[in-house]
């Protein structure tokens, strides 16, 4: 019986717990590779048809507008764009645009100038600000604004966002267009113009044909925009995010696209490029691993306890077994006839014939004594042979079998007695003994031993 419980709870050890923990990590793994590699693919390769349908077709750019009708801050050209050394505070590249279109250093150019520091800023942050600016006011978060006395980039006073895609590259690049420079024409010196080229310009660039950036004053495109800058990230394998190195600078990287008429020119300006990579989030990987994990675990401990609760109830099993043989070792021969032939037993599957063969054994056995061994003798022959029961138990046959093991004459060797042990061992394995050669075999294995 030990030995049996032994390998019942080994069993349960080797079914449950050695397999199933050396799977979890490797299926953690592979489902995590899986999920992620979908993910990169998808967000790679199809991300950018997400804003086919609002591309421009010219430049393969996607355009929104942020905001407009703002308050804006223009100062003179001649006095913003010099250091305390007399030298122009623009790039080659702008002071070369400047020359090219003849524009002049004086009081009838204005350079848009936001009362705050543009060096080093996380674009992000504006697409923050829109966002907040319009839940304080009650409106949806992605309405583009209109109107308003904001400090910092707002003062442009209209912006559009404008992003694309590096062939061959998980990036996006974001940059900010909006009014850089507004020349006034005719020496003319008059502020005022100032917001009509602001408004005429922003009429002009977004809703003529011959603008590229036109029809993107739409809130649904300021959506996706905002979507894919500011993404919820916190349950996605790959995320992107600013590109280390890369910051919003709101100092104009003047471009050959303007507005002119007999009043004024209005000049566009870039902002540096603002640069978004796909990127491995960490967390959530640690998150899902401990997931998949725990789920595991969890079904590891479903199938413990089922296989545990079986375990028992074999043990159980073998327990009450165990108990029923030992009870019925403990009984006489006598009793054993008396309690399979009495005539109860052959009711519920009646057989008339049994039931009259045991009737009138269960009536001799009653009348017999206890040391009358021939007369119990004849009783269990005929009880074996005309009811076809067996009064000796298993756990009997077993235990003799057990003590006329050859292997129990090897040391000290007894060439005799394994022979003799051999012969009783082999009529042992028998699963049905009678009971006068029980008796017989009994004898010989006792002899084995005198």
């Amino acid at each position: 019986m030990k030995k049996k419980i032994i390998i019942g709870f080994l069993v349960c050890v080797l079914i449950t717990y050695i397999p199933i923990k050396l799977l979890i990590n490797n299926y953690a793994q592979s489902s995590i590779k899986q999920e992620s590699s979908k993910e990169w693919e998808y967000k790679v390769n199809h991300k950018d048809s997400v804003f086919s349908s609002i591309r421009d077709p010219r430049s393969g750019n996607y355009y929104c507008v942020l905001y407009h009708n703002m308050s804006s801050h223009f100062e003179n050209l001649d006095t913003l764009s010099k250091d305390e050394n007399g030298f122009l505070l623009v790039t080659s590249y702008e002071t070369e645009y400047l020359r090219k279109h003849n524009i002049k250093i004086d009081k009838s150019t204005y350079f848009c100038k936001p009362n705050f520091n543009t060096y080093n800023v996380d674009f992000r942050e504006l697409c923050k600000e829109i966002k907040n600016i319009n839940e304080s006011k009650g409106r949806d978060s992605y309405s583009i604004l209109d109107k308003g006395n904001y400090q910092g980039w707002f003062q442009t006073g209209w912006a559009i966002g404008s992003m694309w895609n590096r062939n061959g590259y998980p990036e996006y690049m974001v940059s900010l267009i909006y009014p850089a420079i507004i020349e006034l024409r005719n020496n003319s010196n008059n502020v005022g113009f100032i917001n009509i080229a602001l408004n005429d310009s922003y009429n002009f660039f977004t809703k003529s044909e011959d603008s590229e950036y036109t029809n993107c004053d739409k809130s649904q495109r300021l959506k996706q925009f905002m979507d894919f800058c500011l993404p919820n990230n916190e349950s996605c394998y790959y995320q992107w995010v600013r590109k280390e190195g890369t910051y919003f600078r709101l100092i104009p990287q003047l471009q050959w696209t303007y507005l002119t008429n007999q009043f004024y020119n209005v000049h566009l300006g870039y902002s540096k490029t603002f640069q978004f990579e796909l990127k491995l989030n960490e967390d959530y990987v640690e998150r899902k691993t401990t997931e998949y994990k725990t789920e595991l675990t969890s079904i590891q401990n479903i199938i413990t306890l089922v296989l545990s609760v079986l375990l028992l109830l074999y043990l159980f099993i073998l327990i009450i077994k165990s108990y029923s043989e030992k009870k019925q070792h403990k009984e006489t021969i006598l009793q054993r006839i008396t309690k399979s032939a009495h005539p109860k037993q052959f009711i519920d599957n009646y057989d008339k014939v049994k039931l009259e063969i045991a009737n009138a054994i269960y009536d001799k056995a009653l009348k017999t004594d206890e040391n009358d061994e021939e007369a119990i003798a004849l009783l269990a022959k005929e009880i074996e042979e005309k009811l076809g029961l067996y009064l000796i138990t298993k756990g009997e046959i077993k235990e003799l079998r057990d003590r006329c093991n050859p292997k129990n004459f090897m040391k000290p060797y007894n060439a005799e007695k394994i022979t003799k042990a051999n012969t009783l061992y082999g009529d042992l394995q028998k699963e049905n003994i009678s009971f006068s050669r029980y008796v017989e075999l009994r004898n010989e294995v006792e002899g084995l031993y005198s």
